[in-house]
């Protein structure tokens, strides 16, 4: 961890990154990289969970989802805390490290709360800008909670479930909803005000457990001057279209006397069940009508469903005139009942697992007042079973149907047969034909749907035991019985642990009893496998030393018969894993559960009992706690990780240390046994760089001793000889020979050795002759006098573009409207130059556009951006909403750390028409005439 310390809030969730978790390894990539989390996490302190997964704990993850945000660590109580981490590459685990978090309470106070002004009828966002807190949050993006304590009088607040999205009525919301602007108020009061009113918005905010309470935020509202004369509901009757006239609506000023003026009406929501037009366009939400069109009847209303019964639809208007608004009207529209309308039969079916059932009349039927000659098509077969003829002696046909109409549900033809998978449902969903009048005709109805199974679950497995020890307890004492001891497992869907219930006989040597009750003669006979897992169960000893509990084991239907072994003696603690410690000379090693395990017959509960004490310290090294010497540790320290020894660097290759391990007034002794690898004569050569080298296409590079360096502490680099072995196949290596006389000039001669001393000087050159190859590498054995060879060492090489590599794709946009230029538009398609930080160049900016930074749109066109941005979406093309058909602009991409280019390339953008959209004013500055 970096810093060896974390700061989180109380009660908050914290993702953990890697700018807290840091690893190096430079022969392993993130994606061979998983860590795991040791010590017995304390759940009621806090635990690691993905955040894609919340509530359910992890105990490892991967260096990926690491990298990509998605582990996250939830704090529950508490002050102080640690989680002890530990590195896999798959083969050798790294030493354990310990991150020590420290969880502060919150501190909330508001930073911002201008309140809002907003006219009856209207609608305004609410932004940070007008409403936000602070916390006292250390490098942490902490969940800030606002919830609404009093209802509203004079309208709602609203959240955007998505860009362009619907808006909708909410109670509570986040600051997170405020930065991105999806929080909105809108003014739903329909009232004629005679004075403006204000709405007092209570809120409390909560971070975690901690409440800020009694906050007002205040919004004023312009009352409305424009009201409706006349609103009278539309009545359909029988008819699909009807005409909105000034009979139906029409609006007038608050002041009767004022001179007429064009009303405007503007619709907030349009209808769900069928089309405003005027003069046969539709019209949605945002779009205008006028009285004027009212009163030439050039609005109308056309029903788009047919229903059996009565049906009822509304849309929302506002109307304004200059300056003026009223407020927002609902305007409701009757939908006559069509007797011809298809009605649907649509009613869950239940099936056994593994069986069968007829699908009737009951379950799925579409029929008409003048018709019941209907056609079903399966638009895709059921996933977990088929629908099937229903032959003789209750038997279903091989064949598996696709079509059926309603005379084969009539005659009971139909069935549904599940094919015996672990399943709690299906679906099959169809579309019903009428036949007759030809499903090739425009009105031809049809009708969609989806026929949903229940799946009935079926106990067809028994339980199956996976866990069996000896049960070990002190002599007339008592032991926790959990999950440890005796286990079982469930095929069956939907089983958990609570169905398992497990039952015993009398016991003659003991009793079972529940933790929780005090009175230890109120035996349990009957008990869940839950309850073993959430140690609720106790066993108290009394009578033979050995013996065994017949357990009989059921799921509600099967049932299993297992027995667990129970073998009392006197207390005791063994230790049964001591395998020493090894570390190299003048290094630390923990000391941990794989040094150390113990096995105990107490009834412990705590590992803070356990403790071991040093009875003879090491003689060439000290026992650590952190970096605290200790003479004395906890089992809990112990499996966090948090006891080491360090070694003094003499040059014993031997060290113990004797302790005891101590619980109630139960001792054991034992000798820890340490070795020390030494760095004796002769050592062995030392890789300290091993690393792929680049090189460009085509080109010579130098392999310095950043990239390949082996050394020795009594060998000087001269004497460090590389004899290569096997050549690189797609170039070569070649020695830079300085001539005697200043004046001459340099040559380069092809080798098959060299020393440490020539790569430190930078003599030695590999040199590429094969274009079409992009990777090279050579076989080397690394040699000195008196100590081992390093044998096929494996240098590689990286053959690089001379030029950065970039991939363009065109993209279309509709005209006004805008496109992020994404990895997927460009992209460069080579890591080494993505980690070079390359700027993108514009050489010819867009014609019909502008190219904008997201996060600063206020900068305008820019004239380069980084790959950086491109990653993270940041870059927009925004088109200017002129006629054009078709825009392009021309990039560099430019990496100036080695002064490399990609060739200029050109993006074209095919810009599409908005037809529904009628002529803007663009430009209105006025005009000055002196």
């Amino acid at each position: 961890p970096d810093g060896n310390h974390m700061t989180i809030l109380k009660h908050t969730r914290k993702h953990l990154t890697t700018d807290i978790l840091q690893v190096l390894d430079d022969d392993t990539s993130c994606d061979d990289l998983e860590f795991q989390l040791h010590g017995g996490q304390q759940m009621e302190e806090g635990y690691v969970e993905y955040d894609f997964h919340p509530g359910v704990p992890i105990e490892e993850f991967s260096c990926r989802d690491l990298e990509a945000g998605n582990i996250v660590y939830v704090h529950q109580s508490g002050t102080n805390s640690q989680l002890t981490v530990q590195v896999s590459d798959g083969t050798v685990p790294s030493p354990v490290a310990t991150l020590r978090i420290l969880a502060i309470d919150p501190d909330i106070h508001l930073r911002n709360n201008t309140g809002l002004s907003i006219s009856q009828g209207g609608a305004a966002r609410i932004t940070t800008a007008n409403l936000s807190v602070e916390t006292n949050a250390v490098k942490q993006r902490v969940t800030i909670l606002y919830v609404l304590t009093e209802p509203l009088w004079y309208g709602e607040v609203q959240k955007q479930g998505s860009i362009g999205g619907e808006w909708k009525k909410v109670e509570s919301f986040h600051q997170q909803d405020l930065e991105q602007g999806r929080i909105q108020y809108f003014s739903t009061d329909s009232e004629h005000r005679l004075e403006d009113v204000v709405e007092k918005l209570r809120f409390k905010v909560q971070v975690g457990q901690k409440v800020l309470q009694n906050n007002t935020f205040l919004i004023r509202i312009k009352r409305a001057t424009i009201k409706m004369k006349t609103m009278v509901p539309l009545q359909m009757k029988n008819k699909r279209h009807r005409n909105i006239t000034s009979k139906e609506l029409e609006a007038m000023l608050e002041d009767p006397n004022s001179a007429p003026v064009p009303f405007h009406y503007m619709i907030i929501h349009a209808p769900k069940k069928g089309n405003l037009e005027l003069l046969g366009n539709r019209l949605t939400e945002g779009f205008e009508f006028t009285q004027d069109d009212l009163q030439r009847n050039h609005l109308s209303y056309r029903s788009t469903i047919r229903n059996s019964q009565q049906a009822e639809d509304t849309f929302q208007f506002r109307v304004r005139a200059s300056e003026q608004h009223s407020p927002i009207y609902t305007y409701t529209i009757s939908i006559g009942g069509d007797p011809d309308a298809p009605t649907l039969t649509n009613v869950l079916l239940t099936v056994p697992e593994g069986g069968q059932a007829i699908i009737s009349k009951d379950h799925l039927f579409v029929q008409s007042m003048n018709s019941m000659d209907y056609l079903y098509e399966v638009i895709e077969g059921p996933a977990h079973g088929r629908l099937a003829w229903a032959a003789s002696h209750g038997w279903a046909s091989r064949e598996e149907i696709m079509e059926f109409t309603n005379d084969d549900i009539l005659h009971r033809r139909l069935l549904y047969q599940h094919d015996d998978s672990e399943t709690l449902e299906d679906d099959i969903p169809f579309v019903a034909i009428r036949q007759g009048e030809g499903s090739a005709e425009p009105d031809a109805e049809e009708v969609r749907g989806v026929f949903r199974v229940s799946i009935q679950p079926v106990n067809d497995h028994t339980p199956v035991q996976v866990v069996n020890k000896v049960f070990n307890v002190v002599r007339n004492g008592q032991h926790l019985l959990t999950t440890e001891n005796i286990a079982f497992t469930d095929k069956d869907s939907g089983f958990s642990d609570t169905q398992l219930v497990l039952a015993r006989k009398d016991i003659l040597f003991g009793s079972i009893v529940i933790v929780s009750v005090d009175d230890r003669s109120h035996q349990v006979y009957r008990f869940t496998q839950d309850d073993l897992r959430k140690k609720k169960i106790l066993f108290v000893h009394s009578g033979a030393d050995r013996g065994w509990i017949q357990l009989q084991v059921s799921d509600g239907l099967h049932q299993t018969t297992a027995l667990l072994e129970v073998q009392a003696s006197d207390p005791y603690i063994k230790i049964v894993n001591n395998t020493g410690l090894v570390i190299h000379q003048g290094s630390q090693g923990r000391i941990d559960s794989s040094v150390l395990s113990l096995e105990t017959n107490m009834d412990i509960r705590s590992d803070e009992e356990i403790r071991f004490l040093i009875t003879t310290p090491p003689r060439w090294g000290t026992v650590l706690r952190g970096q605290q010497p200790v003479m004395a540790f906890s089992q809990r320290e112990l499996l966090a990780g948090e006891i080491s020894y360090h070694h003094n660097g003499s040059r014993n290759t031997h060290d113990e240390l004797q302790f005891t391990v101590e619980a109630n007034e139960v001792v054991v002794e034992d000798t820890l046994a340490i070795s020390v690898f030494l760095d004796s004569h002769p050592s062995p050569l030392r890789i300290v760089n091993h690393k792929e080298i680049h090189v460009f296409q085509g080109e010579a590079a130098g392999i310095k001793e950043e990239y390949l360096l082996v050394a020795h502490e009594e060998i000087p680099p001269q004497d460090i000889v590389y004899l290569v072995n096997s050549p690189p196949a797609s170039g070569f290596l070649a020695m830079l020979q300085h001539g005697r006389d200043s004046n001459e000039q340099p040559s380069l001669d092809p080798i098959q050795s060299f020393t440490q001393e020539d790569i430190n000087n930078g003599r030695v050159l590999y040199l590429h002759s094969k274009p079409e190859e992009d990777h090279d590498q050579f076989v080397t054995d690394v040699t000195a006098g008196g100590v081992d060879s390093l044998e096929g060492v494996v240098v590689s090489l990286a053959v690089l573009p001379i030029t950065i590599p970039l991939d363009i794709h065109n993209i279309t946009v509709l005209g006004g409207g805008s496109a992020t230029l994404s990895t997927g538009i460009l992209n460069i398609p080579n890591a080494y130059y993505k980690a070079l930080g390359v700027e993108f160049m514009v050489l010819e900016p867009p014609r019909f556009g502008t190219l904008l930074n997201s996060e600063r749109p206020e900068d305008g066109g820019l004239h380069s951006f980084t790959w950086s941005e491109v990653e993270k979406r940041r870059i927009q093309y925004r088109q200017d909403g002129s006629r054009a058909q078709a825009d392009c602009f021309a990039l560099l991409a430019n990496a100036s750390e080695t002064d490399r280019q990609s060739q200029p390339r050109t993006l074209f953008i095919t810009i599409l028409p908005r037809s529904s959209r009628g002529p803007r004013l663009r430009v209105n500055a006025g005009l000055q005439v002196r």
